[in-house]
């Protein structure tokens, strides 16, 4: 099962609620449905929990219980409601067939748990998640421009950030932060699901910190083996262009160490010095011997 169906699983398994939120949340679903007028409500769906769930609020709502067809070939079930049974249920929802464009009713989610719920039964029939392993990423599709720019005006006043877009002859309101994802789960019920999301986050960043410092590491340890090497080069030419005795005395014994370790870390360097040196010294000694090369 993916990360989005789990979800969807999660919130179908949550207790209804108060009336006024249980009307909230069907509302959202049949809103977001694949078709809803007063001659037809027609939900598709991949997931059992989802059509359970529908049946339920239909059932305890307006004693009606939805049609179920059999699954497709691609694994998707409708569930219909029609005649006038849709009749009755769309114009309980204050909605009539001479609307221009269907909008949301906000008289039906005024309570702010209202919302919740409304958004919760939207994304049950509209919406999806990536899983966040995979990446970030949240939204809700619907073919009517005014009902997406509603809903996601509706987002905002529960502190939500939501983006639109149109993506094959739909509208999108989606979510590309997992900071904004997790927010949106825990308003709509939830909670396991965003816990889940950010732990597989923090898991990600940790793993993308490891792989920083390890980079890091290698690009320093790399970094500091060609200078040896360079080091060594201009020493061995000193030497065989003017012999050991052009370095004093006090830097002779390093450089001619430096010559024959160009791989040694600085560290190593000073412990390799008859009387042992810090890595700041050995740093400082070295750079008056390639003074002495130049």
């Amino acid at each position: 099962m993916s990360f989005s169906s789990e979800t969807k699983t999660e919130l179908c398994e949550l207790q209804l609620g108060e009336t006024c939120c249980v009307t909230a949340e069907c509302y959202g679903m049949l809103l977001f449905a694949r078709e809803f007028s007063e001659r037809e409500i027609r939900i598709v769906t991949e997931s059992d929990a989802v059509a359970k769930r529908f049946r339920a609020l239909c059932r305890t709502l307006f004693s009606v219980s939805p049609k179920t067809a059999q699954k497709s070939s691609r694994g998707k079930l409708e569930i219909l409601v029609s005649g006038e049974d849709a009749e009755r249920i769309f114009s309980f929802f204050g909605h009539d067939e001479t609307q221009v464009s269907t909008r949301i009713n906000y008289d039906i989610v005024l309570p702010q748990c209202c919302r919740r719920s409304f958004l919760r039964g939207a994304y049950l029939t509209g919406g999806s998640v990536t899983d966040p392993n995979s990446g970030y990423h949240l939204e809700l599709a619907s073919p009517l421009f005014n009902l997406s720019h509603d809903a996601a005006e509706l987002m905002k006043t529960l502190g939500l950030s939501p983006k639109l877009t149109k993506r094959g002859g739909k509208n999108i309101i989606y979510f590309k932060s997992s900071e904004e994802i997790e927010d949106f789960l825990n308003n709509v019920g939830a909670t396991s699901s965003a816990f889940r999301f950010m732990d597989v986050k923090v898991m990600k960043d940790v793993r993308n910190r490891a792989n920083r410092l390890s980079n890091c590491d290698s690009f320093n340890i790399s970094r500091s083996i060609n200078a040896g090497v360079e080091q060594a080069e201009k020493i061995r030419k000193t030497l065989a262009e003017k012999g050991k005795g052009h370095f004093p005395q006090e830097l002779r014994e390093l450089a001619l160490i430096r010559a024959e370790n160009p791989e040694v870390s600085l560290r190593e360097l000073g412990e390799m010095l008859e009387k042992p040196l810090s890595k700041s010294g050995v740093s400082h000694k070295l750079r008056r011997i390639m003074e002495y090369t130049e």
